[in-house]
């Protein structure tokens, strides 16, 4: 059976991996709220799709590392342009 100490250590690491730095989704939060508010619906979906997909992809290469998660990329560069 596992120490306490390894169990926390493996709880803590996928705990920074699901729970993004909440002073940054504060910041996206607010950002895709007001651009609701202003009903910049272009802006709006792509700041909310943003905050959906983003947080996939370190979890898969956590999960499974072998794993390519070629439509998240995909969906991050429509998002954000593509990357140089």
């Amino acid at each position: 059976m596992p120490s306490a100490r390894r169990q926390f250590d493996s709880c803590e690491r996928y705990r920074r991996l699901c729970v993004p730095d909440p002073a940054a989704l504060i910041a996206d939060y607010t950002h895709s709220a007001g651009c609701c508010v202003a009903r910049n619906a272009d802006a709006a979906v792509r700041a909310i799709a943003g905050l959906e997909a983003r947080p996939g992809e370190p979890v898969l290469s956590a999960v499974s590392p072998a794993y390519e998660p070629v439509a998240i990329r995909i969906a991050a560069q429509m998002l954000d342009g593509p990357r140089i």
